[in-house]
């Protein structure tokens, strides 16, 4: 007889499967069958275990064996690069799991040569390629490479993969794609804010002049120039044109117009404007303004410029307005598109705008652009969440709680952490609830008593004097004690003493066991599923005390672990002294 028992049969819906094929004297087949879903996916692997008994009435011997299936999420699909003058447009096909938190986008100078293995997930710190950013959701299927992690080079191929993030775990790494930026025609160096007002404001457009010899048009020609109120050109309208024969025309002013709310991107589309042989020549490109994206924080705001251009841009200069001259000071310069004004004071509103630098190499010509800024406020505030503790956990199974410590966030990244958070679920795999709080920043220890077993995984955050609660430390899981014995000791001579054979059950940890107990001839002499078994000593075939000796048990006891019900063997020997004597029975 062959049974087989662990996580996968135990699955709330995509249960496995494990039955007889063949079997005969000797020797036995089974299939198993265990059709995966999303809902599997975890990192940990499921513990399968097979028991083989033998069906032999002298002597009934097992034999275990047990092995691992990790289940992985699939790659996600059909990932495709599209390249423009100045972003990398990524899209994918919808995932299949409903349960994927969102996807983490890599990108590699060049191609990576990485290969991932059939059962490998995620992307491996020895690759080339490094993490970029991530999408919202798991439903996105388009991530846009502007160049905010890293600035993107024109005449760099640029390869990218995604991964699938799941509770725990990720999928499988994408197919690898690649795409290099493209220069536009004509080719936009200015996107210059030059009057700042909600109404009365403009903005500086300006373009290399084509080489007439590289275009296939002979002229005249027209530009046709665009504005969209984002930074992407999700809606370009038409808001005017420019006559030439000459193509001289290589600067516009829009105006007048809004310029203190949001950016504004452009594009200029160049025409051959012959009648009867009117053509769009070449490809155009996009360049948006400059934008001062703004987040307050304790005492400090942090100034991220945001654009979409087609040029680098070497230099930020950074400009904070002083109220009492009435202009805009600098207050730094960085190569990077961010910095951290601090010292400030919350509460009080500061206003700012920003200053690029760059240039621009086209057909062996290179262009200087500086370009200026919209114009942002925002109000420093208190909204960092302090770090999240270290936390342990350890069983005291003595006293059936579990013991949590950790660590207080004021004595290494914090100052004003006033109490912690815990969270609790008595099985892994699903996310810890609410459990308690602990109202002092000093007391650092908790005593958990669950109902039921100790398994159980939790999470604690600290929370600060503005109310901002940290992110959750790292799960942490501890097991279940086993409470659950077996005596090897047994006397029912009716003397009122240990004449029930009972297992020690604290706390009725076990609910359920399969125990078998034998003489020494292999005869099956009780069988219960009672966790307490409760074995007045007679024997099943003759309802007698059975003889003084040892006998032979093999219990499955089905016990609650961090992972659901699992099955733990137990084998031993009963020494049993009773008034009977031992001869050999007549039920063998």
């Amino acid at each position: 007889f062959v049974r087989a028992s662990g996580g996968p049969f135990e699955m709330p819906t995509g249960r496995a499967t494990f039955d007889s094929i063949a079997a005969d004297t000797g020797y036995s087949t089974y299939h198993f069958q265990w059709l995966t879903n999303c809902t599997h996916v975890r990192q940990r692997p499921y513990l399968i275990t097979i028991k083989a008994t033998d069906l032999n009435k002298q002597l009934q011997l097992n034999d275990f064996d047990v092995f691992n299936i990790r289940v992985i999420g699939p790659p996600p699909q059909a990932l495709s690069a599209h390249a423009s003058a100045n972003a990398i447009r990524l899209t994918w096909d919808k995932y299949p799991c409903s349960n994927v938190k969102f996807f983490e986008i890599y990108r590699s100078n060049g191609p990576s040569g990485f290969t991932p293995d059939s059962c490998e997930t995620g992307i491996p710190s020895y690759s080339s390629f490094r993490k970029i950013g991530h999408t919202a959701s798991g439903n996105d299927t388009l991530f846009i490479d502007d160049g905010s992690a890293s600035e993107l080079i024109k005449g760099i191929q640029y390869c990218y993969r995604i991964v699938a993030v799941f509770n725990d775990s990720y999928s499988v790494a994408s197919d690898e794609v690649c795409a290099s930026l493209v220069p536009g025609l004509p080719a936009l160096i200015n996107a210059s804010v030059t009057n700042i007002d909600p109404a009365a404001g403009s903005v500086f457009l300006a373009w290399l002049k084509p080489n007439p010899d590289s275009l296939t048009g002979t002229g005249p020609y027209k530009l046709m120039i665009y504005r969209s109120p984002d930074l992407w050109g999700s809606s370009f309208q038409p808001i005017d044109s420019i006559f030439t024969a000459t193509l001289d025309d290589t600067t516009y002013i829009d105006q007048p117009l809004n310029t203190i709310h949001f950016p504004y991107s452009y594009k200029v589309e160049l025409y051959n404007n012959v009648p009867g042989n009117n053509y769009l020549i070449g490809t155009p490109e996009v360049a948006s303004t400059l934008y001062p994206q703004l987040k307050g924080t304790d005492n400090k705001i942090e100034i991220n410029a945001i654009r979409n251009v087609p040029w680098i841009n070497t230099a930020y200069v950074f400009y904070r307005f002083n109220q009492n001259s009435g202009t805009y000071d600098s207050i730094g310069i960085s190569s990077t598109n961010r910095f951290v004004d601090t010292g400030l004071t919350n509460g009080k509103e500061y206003c700012y705008r920003i200053k690029s630098i760059g240039y621009r190499d086209i057909e062996n010509r290179q262009a200087s652009t500086v370009n200026f800024s919209h114009k942002n406020c925002a109000t420093p505030v208190d909204s960092i969440a302090p770090c999240p503790p270290d936390l342990n956990v350890t069983n005291v199974c003595d006293s059936a709680y579990n013991f949590l410590q950790w660590t207080n966030p004021n004595h290494f990244c914090a100052d004003d952490v006033v109490s912690y958070k815990i969270y609790y679920s008595p099985v892994f795999g699903n996310n810890p609830e609410f459990l308690t709080a602990v109202s002092s920043a000093q007391d650092t220890t908790y005593r958990h008593y669950p109902d039921g077993n100790l398994a159980g995984c939790y999470q604690i955050t600290a929370v600060d004097s503005f109310g901002n609660e940290s992110r959750r430390s790292v799960l942490v899981c501890v097991d279940a004690c086993s409470f659950y014995e077996l005596p090897n000791v047994f006397t029912p001579n009716g003397d009122g003493i240990n004449d029930i054979y009972i297992a020690r059950n604290k706390n009725h940890y076990v609910q359920k066991v399969d125990m078998k107990i034998y003489n020494r001839w292999g005869t099956l002499v009780f069988q219960t599923s009672d966790p307490d078994i409760k074995w007045d000593g007679r024997s099943k075939q003759r309802g007698k005390i059975v003889p003084s000796g040892v006998y032979y048990y093999v219990c499955d006891v089905y016990e609650p672990r961090l992972t659901g019900l699992e099955v733990r063997n137990l084998v031993g020997f009963i020494h049993v002294y009773s008034n009977e004597k031992n001869t050999k029975p007549q039920d063998k």
